[in-house]
């Protein structure tokens, strides 16, 4: 998790399916031998999008907020009482985006009180009788801007105020009105402005969604890599066929070596795919593909990746098995489907 910040709420509508799907296949890449209970996957995928709420929650201060845990304990009782993915799918969907923006507006409140206090500090016991508006925002570069036409706030004071939003990601554009009475948020201001910086985030975040597809297998994957070439021996004895071990023995030495996606007989390789023999067929995400030769294809480094296979080469060399790799310079990879 490179970022604790939430997204906005037209954000958080659009990516939220594909989060499930994300965190249904995240995880270490070794290949399992049998299949994955996709109800308790989806069900686990969705318990650790409420625990990172969590944590994100309590990074903020606001984990004991009535309101948040509120929406957490609704999302958390819909996701445990579902018995399909579907079911699941759906809490997800009535829930998280609530769940975000529940804890968003929350910290975004113990912020805005946090500046009021150092202005309302500063401003104590001076006599104020007139009405003046304090501009806060971040500049392209994200420095901490405030604009005080009237000179209200001490230099000290400012150099506080900065401080404390520099260290924060929720970056809020704030217009405060201090009077009298004190100083109050008026409202965000400057709506072109959060429009625009909104839609890059926007922009950015599909163009990484579009990323994230093609590493776990969501949408084809074009790249540098090798094409693999598995051949039973000749002669074809039980011991000198190829079995799915050794499939499975190959591909998990290519995630090692870094590969970014795998494909196997015509079929792309994710977390919960299944490699397996059934008399002579090998099936793979239970289709059956194409052997002697079974064909890997593989995106990454293709020197690193033709070195990775060395030893188990070599290895299958004993019992006759051939193995060609082929570097190339585009590789694709078909997407991965149910």
């Amino acid at each position: 998790m490179s970022k604790d910040r939430f997204l906005f709420v037209a954000l958080v509508v659009l990516i939220v399916a594909d989060a499930v799907i994300l965190l249904q296949f995240s995880g270490v890449r070794v290949l399992p031998l049998l299949h994955v209970d996709r109800v308790e996957s989806m069900r686990n995928a969705a318990l650790l999008l409420a625990k990172y709420s969590e944590k994100v929650a309590a990074r903020y201060g606001v984990e004991n907020y009535p309101a948040v845990r509120d929406r957490l304990a609704k999302y958390l009782y819909d996701v445990q009482k579902a018995t399909t993915v579907e079911g699941i799918s759906d809490a997800v969907f009535r829930h998280i985006q609530d769940v975000k923006d529940t804890i968003l507006r929350e910290a975004e409140h113990v912020e805005q009180q946090k500046v009021l206090s150092v202005i309302n500090k500063d401003i104590a016991n001076r006599k104020i009788n007139y009405t003046a508006t304090i501009k806060i925002h971040r500049d392209r570069s994200g420095r901490v801007v405030i604009s005080d036409p009237m000179c209200v706030l001490r230099a000290k004071c400012v150099n506080e105020l900065k401080k404390l939003l520099s260290s924060s990601d929720l970056w809020q554009d704030l217009e405060i009105e201090v009077r009298k009475s004190g100083a109050s948020v008026v409202t965000e201001y400057s709506l072109r402005y959060r429009i625009k910086a909104l839609a890059k985030k926007l922009k950015d975040t599909l163009s990484e969604l579009e990323d994230v597809k093609r590493h776990y297998g969501l949408l084809p994957l074009v790249g540098e890599g090798i094409v693999v070439k598995m051949y039973d021996a000749t002669g074809g004895d039980n011991e000198e066929v190829i079995h799915d071990s050794d499939i499975r023995d190959l591909v998990n030495e290519l995630w090692s070596a870094g590969a970014l996606g795998i494909e196997v007989g015509g079929e792309r390789i994710i977390t919960s795919s299944s490699i397996r023999c059934i008399g002579p067929t090998v099936l793979v995400n239970d289709h059956p593909i194409t052997v002697n030769p079974v064909v890997v294809k593989a995106v990454g480094n293709a020197k690193v990746l033709r070195s990775a296979l060395a030893l188990i080469k070599n290895h299958l060399k004993l019992f006759g098995i051939k193995i060609e790799v082929q570097i190339r310079k585009h590789v694709k990879l078909t997407k991965y489907f149910h």
